[in-house]
C-alpha cells in the first residue's frame, strides 16, 4: 500500500469537507463522529480500510493552530508547542484535569491575548512560555488543523514519505515501504541539484525521466512490442537508445564539443544516463563550475526537441540550430522571472525594459520600506525600516519578500507560524524590486557587517 498517497487523501477528507468525498464518506462510516474519530464500520471498502490506515500516520502529523480555540480540547487535542507530538503530557493531564479550563477557548482574553492565570493552572516552567509565546489573531479565526512538517501547514506528499519512513523505523508503522520518493536519503545530493536548478520546469521533469530512463526512445519502444526502425534519426549509425541519443550518438558529440565548455562524451560507454549525470555534477562540484549545470540540463533538452521535430515531422537540422533552441530556452526564462539590471543613473532596467526607481508617497501618507537579513552562517537576525514621507494618516509598506506580500494579500504558502499574525494585518502593502528597496536593506545588513553593502 502507499501509505503516503493515502494519506494525502485522508488530508483531504479533513481539510475539504465541502466536497463530494467527503459528504459520501460520512454519511456511510462516520455521521455521527469526526473523520479522526471514525471507526471501520460494518461491511468497509478495501479503500476505506486503507485510509483509516494511512490515518495512523495523519494523526500523528497534524496539529491545530490556535485561532478562537472553540474547537480545541486542552488535554486531548494536538496544539502544545512544548511537546513533541503536541499534545499535553500525560503527568499533566492526571494532576490537573480537573484544574481550570476544558477548551483552549477558556485560556484566551478578548483581544488575541493569553490569559495567563488560566494558563499558568495547567503549564509550568519552559512550557508556559512556549504557551504563552504563540501567536493569536485579533480577527477571531476558527481553528485550524494543520500539517506539521511543513512551513506552509499543507501536507505534500514529500513530507508524508519522509514521515512515513521515520515511523516504520520507530516501528510505529505497519507494512513496507512501497512508492519511494526521490527525496530519499540515497542520491539526496543529486535530487536536490536537480528541482533547485534555474530552469523551466519542463527541463527539470525531462531530466528527472532521463534519470528513471522512461523516455520513450526507440528501443524503449521495441521493448514494449512496438514495431519502430530503431536507428538513431540524428546520425543514422546505431540503435537508439537513450545514453547514445543524448551522449554517444556522432551529432551529440559534436554538439557538446561545440559548446563554450567543450564537453567530452566520446570514449567512455555509460551504461545508464543516471551514471552519467552524477558522474558530472561530481566532476562540475569538484572544478567550481556548477553553474554550468542549467545550461548543460537545456542542451539535453534541446537534442531532444531536435530529435523529436526531425522523427516526427521531418524538420531538418544543425547544431548550429539546436545551439541556439538552448540560448534562446535559457534566454526566455530569465526574461519570464523578470531579472533586473542597472543603468548608469542608479535605476533599475527591468526585463520588460522600463527604468525602475522609488517613488515616493502621494500626499497624507508615510511610505515604509522594510527588509529583513537572516544571515545562514548567524543565528540572529535584523530588520531595516526606512520611513519616507510627509506626515499623514496612512501608512504605506513596500517590501521585496514576494512571499510574505502574497501572504498578506491573500496568496498561498503562509507559513504557519504566522499565519494569525498574517490574518491581522491590513495595512496597504506591495511588492517592489530589490534594488528599490536597497536603502532598508542596507540597513538590514549593517549590523553583520559593520557598514551598508552599497550595490
Amino acid at each position: 500500500m502507499n501509505m503516503a498517497l493515502f494519506v494525502k487523501q485522508g488530508w483531504r477528507i479533513l481539510t475539504r469537507q465541502a466536497s463530494l468525498l467527503f459528504k459520501i464518506l460520512k454519511g456511510r462510516y462516520f455521521h455521527r463522529s469526526s473523520f479522526l474519530n471514525a471507526k471501520v464500520g460494518a461491511n468497509p471498502s478495501f479503500g476505506w480500510r486503507s485510509i483509516l490506515e494511512a490515518r495512523k500516520l495523519l494523526q500523528k502529523g497534524v496539529r491545530w493552530r490556535i485561532g478562537d480555540g472553540i474547537s480545541i480540547v486542552i488535554w486531548k487535542e494536538p496544539w502544545v508547542p512544548c511537546s513533541t507530538d503536541f499534545h499535553m503530557a500525560d503527568s499533566i493531564v492526571i494532576w490537573r484535569i480537573g484544574k481550570g479550563a476544558r477548551w483552549v477557548s477558556q485560556l484566551l482574553r478578548g483581544g488575541g491575548v493569553w490569559n495567563k492565570e488560566a494558563v499558568d493552572n495547567i503549564l509550568d516552567g519552559e512550557d508556559l512560555k512556549k504557551v504563552m509565546a504563540i501567536p493569536l489573531s485579533h480577527q477571531g479565526l476558527q481553528d485550524k488543523l494543520i500539517w506539521r512538517h511543513t512551513r506552509c501547514g499543507q501536507f505534500l506528499t514529500s513530507s508524508g514519505y519522509k514521515c512515513a519512513g521515520e515511523m516504520k523505523r520507530n516501528g510505529k508503522l505497519r507494512g513496507k515501504a512501497k512508492g519511494e520518493g526521490s527525496t530519499r536519503e540515497e542520491g539526496n545530493r543529486e535530487w536536490k541539484e536537480l528541482w533547485k536548478m534555474q530552469v523551466p520546469s519542463r527541463v527539470k521533469q525531462f531530466i528527472w525521466r532521463c534519470i528513471h530512463d522512461i523516455l520513450p526512445t526507440k528501443i524503449k519502444l521495441l521493448k514494449k512490442g512496438v514495431l519502430v526502425d530503431p536507428i538513431c534519426v540524428l546520425c543514422s549509425e546505431k540503435c537508439e537508445s537513450l545514453t547514445h541519443l543524448l551522449l554517444e550518438c556522432s551529432f551529440s558529440c559534436r554538439m557538446w564539443y561545440t559548446f563554450p565548455w567543450g564537453l567530452n562524451t566520446e570514449g567512455e560507454a555509460w551504461v545508464t544516463f543516471k551514471d552519467w549525470w552524477k558522474f558530472l555534477l561530481t566532476q562540475l562540484e569538484a572544478a567550481g563550475c556548477k553553474d554550468a549545470i542549467p545550461n548543460i540540463a537545456c542542451t539535453l533538452w534541446s537534442l531532444w526537441k531536435t530529435r523529436n521535430g526531425a522523427l516526427f515531422d521531418n524538420s531538418s537540422f544543425s547544431i548550429d540550430n539546436t545551439i541556439q533552441h538552448c540560448i534562446n530556452l535559457a534566454h526566455d526564462f530569465q526574461q519570464a522571472r523578470g531579472r533586473t539590471s542597472k543603468t548608469e543613473d542608479g535605476s533599475v532596467l527591468g526585463a520588460s525594459g522600463i527604468h525602475l526607481k522609488w517613488q515616493p508617497p502621494q500626499n497624507g501618507f508615510v511610505k515604509l520600506n522594510c527588509y529583513v537579513g537572516w544571515p545562514k552562517e548567524s543565528n540572529s537576525g535584523s530588520l531595516g525600516v526606512v520611513a519616507r514621507g510627509e506626515s499623514g494618516d496612512f501608512i504605506e509598506i513596500e517590501s521585496d519578500s514576494k512571499q510574505v506580500v502574497n501572504a498578506i494579500r491573500g496568496g498561498s504558502g503562509v507559513p504557519m507560524d504566522i499565519e494569525v499574525v498574517v490574518a491581522d494585518i491590513i495595512h496597504l502593502t506591495k511588492y517592489v524590486k530589490h534594488s528599490i528597496n536597497n536603502v532598508a536593506h542596507c540597513l538590514a545588513h549593517w549590523d553583520h557587517k559593520g557598514v551598508p553593502e552599497e550595490e
